[in-house]
């Protein structure tokens, strides 16, 4: 996914998942029941350390001016060529960059752009990010009054919106120049506003692209006058691996259950089934992520079934899933991600319990199964049958809003 902001607001929203249940049988018409669950299937990427660089340069303008030593003033005078703007490690130059100056020196020339080491952060969309940058450059230039030190950058993208945060340290000696000696900045100051950011986020990796880069007040402040507000900074581009958290994924899924109005009592010699308990949500909680998927558990409604039909003929509750897809097609998980545990309550009827059936096994829910059913020749009677349902969704899923169906049908 790319995606390219100016500055400005546009909120991403997590929309729903629908899983929808429909009832069907051979014997009887039947309710139809919509489950509902709301899912948010996937927390923050994680960036890999190492895995990257941030390539910017603060200002080419900032660089010539440090590395010529332009207008040096006695009794000091320019620093020596290769002293006059060093790295803090494990910055580097980026020598396929293009010098500000041409400096008589040996490789690397010290005016290069450089080279800053990916340390962390976080992708959780296109439009909300963080990659921490470390490693920097120390600008020297005691015969005007300053030591600038520029280092740990990070990329942030809010709402679209990017800036650049970093270290920034202005150390002001005492001096015949007419600056009050001291020290300026802090960690974590906002020094860029960008114009235009530019984010492509792919399932293992991110790139950013800041273009119209400006000097913040926070960052004019800090240095004291040497630059403006306003002043343009260097663009800048970085590039870095993610991964999905090993834990801390989290879904919040509730269901609810549309039933309609009981008809009353069953006739003799007929078979009939419901679904107990009325309308109303049931939760499966908050999944919690494990070492290989993202787990939730619940209960389906209740389903009663009665037979007074003369011989007992055989019948069963089936259940059939299909898969899970995002709105608009873009992602999806299996259906065999759903399983359910049957049980049997208040069994007068001769009825049995379905097998379990595990999720992310096999073909889970997908391939059809028994929620409850009876053997031919069972005496008359009724049954409640419920299921404990279980849920684990793979840790690579995107988030998004997805839809599934689960089919119940009676046969006998």
């Amino acid at each position: 996914m790319t995606r390219s902001r100016t500055a400005g607001r546009s909120r991403h929203r997590a929309g729903h998942a629908l899983l929808a249940i429909g009832l069907g049988t051979a014997l009887t018409a039947a309710p139809f029941v919509a489950l509902t669950t709301t899912a948010s299937a996937a927390e923050a990427d994680e960036v890999t350390a190492d895995s990257g660089d941030l390539a910017w340069g603060f200002r080419e303008s900032f660089r010539n001016y440090v590395g010529r030593q332009t207008a040096a003033l006695p009794p000091i005078g320019a620093v020596p060529i290769g002293e006059r703007i060093t790295l803090v490690a494990p910055g580097q130059f980026d020598e396929a960059g293009t010098p500000a100056a041409n400096l008589d020196t040996t490789p690397p020339n010290e005016t290069l752009p450089y080279l800053l080491p990916v340390s962390g952060g976080t992708v959780t969309d296109a439009d909300n990010l963080t990659v921490d940058s470390t490693g920097g450059a120390v600008y020297h230039f005691p015969s005007h009054a300053f030591t600038v030190t520029v280092k740990d950058v990070g990329v942030v993208v809010d709402d679209g919106v990017g800036s650049l945060v970093g270290d920034l340290a202005v150390v002001i000696p005492e001096n015949n120049l007419g600056y009050e000696p001291g020290t300026y900045g802090g960690d974590d100051v906002v020094l860029g506003e960008v114009a235009t950011t530019t984010v492509d986020v792919s399932a293992d990796a991110v790139t950013v692209t800041g273009t119209g880069v400006t000097l913040t007040a926070e960052g004019a402040a800090a240095l004291q006058g040497f630059l403006a507000e306003g002043a343009a900074l260097d663009n800048f581009t970085v590039s870095a691996q993610t991964t999905t958290p090993a834990g801390g994924s989290a879904d919040e899924i509730d269901l609810e259950v549309t039933v309609p109005e009981d008809d009353g009592d069953p006739e003799p010699g007929a078979f009939t089934w419901t679904v107990v308990g009325g309308a109303g949500a049931v939760s499966l909680g908050t999944a919690e992520a494990g070492a290989d998927a993202l787990t939730a558990a619940g209960d389906l409604k209740q389903v009663t079934v009665s037979d007074t039909r003369a011989g007992g003929p055989a019948w069963s509750i089936n259940g059939t899933a299909t898969d899970f897809f995002a709105s608009g097609g873009s992602a999806s998980f299996p259906g065999s991600s759903l399983g359910w545990s049957p049980s049997v309550t208040e069994n007068t009827g001769g009825a049995v319990a379905g097998p379990l059936v595990r999720p992310s096994t096999g073909s889970g829910l997908t391939a059809g199964a028994t929620l409850v059913s009876a053997p031919a020749g069972h005496a008359a009677g009724s049954v409640t049958a419920d299921a404990a349902l279980d849920l684990r969704i793979p840790l690579d899923t995107p988030a998004g809003d997805y839809t599934s169906v689960l089919t119940l049908t009676a046969v006998g």
